[in-house]
């Protein structure tokens, strides 16, 4: 007896242990049988506890909703008119997945275990009336709470179930010999006809909080009975799981429809012997957040507007009106506006969990919003010979330059694309790397105790475990031990190898979806998305990279001279180029850590604003609100509330993220966030200040149409926070209390400006090569056998620098620059080093300046302000160069601001190298 009881109580207590494993907390819906609101909307009101304080403001989860029960009104032969209801029990669907994130966190950034929110369900995103199984999951594993059930309550669309004869007109034949009757299929089920028209089957689009959204385009939604599936404009019907077969004779019968699963599109046909059957196939639930169980003889259904734009693109629609190109225009932007939201959210999702699963569902995001854009452009050619409003006209411009990857025609070539991006960029978030035993790098991060767990990796030498990238930049900025460097350098590197044979064929590919779209490549699609023709940008940018060229070559002249005497010249040879690894940074992009080295006048220091962060205790943030505190002193908006609850400013303990600072605006309504590892110097108080000029950008231009929300050209949304950041001068820092007196002379002025230039100047050539590296990998130049030694020349001749250690074809050196995988266009940052500085000059004269323009600074100053929120406001709507005239009434970008801000250090610069032999 005492053994069953213990065996009974060990059940017990693994049972008890394993629940506990698998959910925490709680998750209650206070309106569990909510009525439907206008409009097809439903909504759900919820309370979350946590089961304690989350470490992350904002807790990604999914609300998984498996429909039970459906709600449904049938027109029958006994009702040919008034809609029988009925309760259809279901089994086995599979749930409409909806991923959100859930704020824990208010206005002071506060983290508390308890929060409420509110969701709305909607109609056009796969939902009906009838009764829900509710989870709420966490992604990092397990649920919050029990299952709940939950009643939408609401009469959805009638299904006619009503019989259906047809009649036709015998096939006369010649009677050789008397035909047997072909026995009818013994399913007893019917099939809904052979209209098969499209339905809309988007993912739900649904937010954790009360704002509206955009509404999407008007669709009729797919039912979800079996295989009863309402269409526009026909009244077809079938009973559950049937099968309705027509025997025409001698009439071969083959119908072609398509079926959207994880954003693949797939043929259906039916074939039967004898006197062929003809079934037509439809989808049973419409779209991949509602799949019923496997229905033989049940199609899919394709996205509306698909429909339409594979009809313009065959000649079979041919509008010709300036009504048509709007029309067209409207239904294209709200299509892209709900595949951009979906694919954003996937995003930051894959972002901050960088887990197989969220690669997978980024991919699918990816895929379908290339698929459509590649259709949708290659549709707007209808309206080419059309003269169109100037509006409207920009939009159909902007719809063929905007995208930065262009599907292929077929669609599982761009699977294969979107999976090979999301392996790639995958392999960057967790790359890592495991230092040698006994060797420079690991006694170097074993001086700090925090790198002790990452210091107990197993496989030394190897990527995939050990220290992450963070904690080598760190070693790369602070470190002077050059064995530590070379081997942090190519430690990095070693991720990137596995990329290269993925990435010759994401090339092919893409290079296929820009053909397929009208350009020659990936390249040339870039290159023509600056309000003028390809080989006119290329020119453009290199008359740019003239004007300050002679600069750059000064400065590395000079740095070059410091670090000889620093590291000997069995290191830093003269008149070579400079080692890779001494520069302070990864990538060699950008100088300022090793200001120390270079210093042109010991006795008056900078001022140190990480000595004054680190001092007076500033957290993640407090760095943040001193960034916003710069942009509402010159009258811009407060961020949001959401803002604070969603972003994630700090590496989370428990998983694999990407720290690359970025800004977002993920449902394109103002749901401002940025995702960083901001630690607590002077350099990245600098960057929180850049990524907030990109939600500040979003903000003032959310409510523009989806293809005018961008800035004027990629390089105005890099260089408006790096604007803002110029006027963070000595005696701002003063002003905000992180520095104490401030040293006005000419050799503090030197230092000053030394620092920075640093990080502006040094930048010019590497952000000018990133991308003419891929024009000449994209067009063909660079061949496939010489991806790193024309990375490397590049590297040479723009840069004037050189590898540490040998390198050779087994290694991709690109891969190892986040920018590459993750297929973002560099130019950008080039355009912005050079726009920030001629809207520094231009906002300084606005606030009435006079000096220097190094000195200035705007912060408090309203008018300097209207005329940046001015620009904001604009977007894409206008040319760019447009938008620089009305901020600086200059039409072209212009080195000539960033000489004159640096001119004092130039000239001390050429009289310190007078004696030197420069050039590499």
């Amino acid at each position: 007896m005492k053994t069953r009881t213990l065996s009974v109580l060990f059940v017990l207590a693994a049972l008890l242990l394993s629940s506990v494993a698998f959910a925490r907390g709680s998750a209650r819906v206070k309106n569990r049988r909510p009525k439907e609101l206008s409009g097809g909307v439903w909504k759900l009101k919820f309370e979350i506890d946590y089961g304690s304080k989350p470490h992350l403001a904002h807790v990604p989860v999914v609300l998984r909703f498996k429909m039970t029960t459906l709600y449904e009104r049938s027109l029958t032969d006994a009702s040919p008119k008034d809609p029988v209801s009925t309760r259809k029990p279901l089994r086995n669907q599979t749930p409409i997945n909806i991923p959100t994130d859930v704020g824990f966190a208010d206005m002071s950034g506060t983290i508390h275990r308890k929060t409420r929110f509110s969701i709305k369900l909607r109609r056009d995103r796969d939902f009906e009336a009838g009764e829900y199984e509710l989870q709420v999951r966490l992604i990092s594993g397990g649920t919050l709470g029990r299952s709940m059930k939950i009643i939408l309550q609401g009469e959805n669309k009638p299904v006619d179930r009503r019989s259906i004869s047809f009649v036709a007109r015998p096939i006369k034949k010649k009677a050789k010999k008397k035909e047997k009757p072909v026995a009818e299929e013994k399913s007893g089920t019917e099939d809904q006809g052979l209209d098969l028209s499209d339905i809309d089957d988007e993912d739900a689009d649904t937010g954790d909080s009360d704002t509206d959204e955009a509404p999407a385009p008007p669709a009729v939604a797919p039912k979800q009975g079996g295989c009863g599936c309402q269409l526009p404009g026909s009244v077809t019907a079938g009973p559950s799981g049937g099968v309705f077969a027509l025997m025409l004779f001698g009439l071969v019968g083959l119908l072609r429809s398509r079926r959207r699963s994880g954003h693949r599109q797939r043929s259906v046909a039916g074939v039967v012997a004898g006197s062929m059957l003809v079934v037509s196939s439809i989808s049973c639930g419409g779209g991949v957040a509602y799949a019923p169980p496997p229905c033989a003889n049940c199609g899919d259904i394709r996205h509306p507007s698909s429909a339409q734009l594979d009809a313009s693109v065959t000649g079979s629609m041919a509008p010709q009106t300036v009504e048509d190109a709007e029309s067209f225009m409207d239904t294209t932007e709200a299509e892209l506006k709900a595949l951009a939201i979906k694919q954003e959210r996937a995003h930051w999702i894959q972002y901050t969990y960088i887990i197989k699963d969220t690669q997978e569902i980024t991919a699918e995001a990816d895929q379908a919003i290339m698929e459509y854009s590649a259709k949708a452009i290659k549709a707007a050619r209808r309206f080419g010979d059309i003269e169109l409003p100037a509006a409207l006209a920009r939009k159909f411009l902007l719809l063929k330059t905007s995208g930065t990857l262009p599907a292929p025609d077929e669609s599982a070539l761009t699977k294969e694309l979107t999976t090979i991006q999301g392996e790639i960029r995958g392999r960057y978030g967790k790359g890592s790397y495991c230092p040698k035993e006994g060797g420079a790098l690991r006694k170097e991060l074993a001086k700090d105790p925090k790198n002790a767990a990452a210091l107990g990796c197993k496989t030394p030498g190897l990527p995939g475990s050990g220290v992450a990238l963070g904690k080598l930049t760190k070693i790369m900025a602070n470190s002077r031990n050059q064995a530590a460097l070379q081997e942090a350098w190519v430690g990095w590197r070693m991720i990137s190898p596995p990329m290269r044979k993925s990435y010759q064929r994401f090339v092919e590919l893409g290079n296929m979806g820009a053909r397929a779209i009208g350009f020659k490549d990936v390249g040339e699609l870039w290159q023509s998305g600056y309000d003028m023709s390809a080989s006119a940008f290329r020119a453009d940018v290199e008359r740019m990279y003239k004007q300050v060229e002679p600069f750059y070559k000064e400065l590395h002249c000079y740095v070059r001279d410091k670090l000889q005497k620093h590291y000997g010249k069995e290191v830093v040879g003269d008149g070579a180029p400079i080692p890779a690894h001494l520069l302070g940074n990864m990538w060699s992009q950008s100088w300022g850590n090793i200001y120390p080295l270079v210093e042109p006048f010991k006795g008056a220091k900078a001022p140190d604003a990480t000595a004054a962060l680190k001092r007076q205790k500033y957290d993640e943030v407090k760095m943040v609100k001193t960034a916003e505190r710069f942009f509402t002193s010159i009258g811009l908006d407060p961020l949001p509330k959401t803002f604070w609850e969603r972003s994630m400013l700090k590496k989370p303990r428990d998983r694999d993220v990407v720290c690359h600072a970025s800004a977002w605006d993920v449902h394109y309504n103002n749901d401002l966030r940025i995702k960083m590892c901001i630690q607590i110097t002077e350099d990245e108080l600098n960057t929180v200040h850049h990524e907030l000029g990109h939600n500040y950008y979003y903000h003032y231009y959310y409510q523009l149409p989806i293809l005018f929300q961008s800035g004027a050209n990629d390089g105005f949304h890099e260089a408006i926070g790096d604007a803002i950041a110029l006027s963070i001068t000595p005696k701002y820092l003063q002003e905000i209390g992180l520095t104490t007196k401030v040293a006005n002379n000419e050799k503090a002025t030197v230092n000053v400006l030394m620092k920075r230039a640093l990080d502006k100047v040094a930048f010019l050539p590497f952000g000018k090569l990133i991308d003419t590296w891929r024009w000449q990998v994209f067009s063909g130049k660079t061949k496939p056998g010489a991806l790193n030694a024309d990375w490397w020349k590049l590297r040479r001749d723009y840069q004037g620098i050189t590898p540490p250690v040998a390198r050779s074809e087994k290694d991709f050196d690109p891969g190892a620059k986040y920018h590459v995988p993750a297929n973002v266009p560099y130019m950008r940052y080039f355009l912005a080093h050079i726009y920030q500085f001629q809207f520094h000059r231009a906002l300084c004269r606005a606030a009435g300046h006079e000096g220097p323009l190094h000195e200035c600074s705007i912060y408090g100053n309203k008018d300097a302000g209207a005329k940046l929120r001015a620009l904001l406001a604009m977007g894409a709507s206008r040319p760019w160069q447009d938008a620089l005239e009305a901020m600086s009434g200059e039409r072209k970008g212009d080195a000539s601001a960033l000489m004159e801000y640096f001119a004092p250090l130039r000239g001390w610069l050429q009289s310190q190298i007078k004696e030197k032999k420069c050039g590499w």
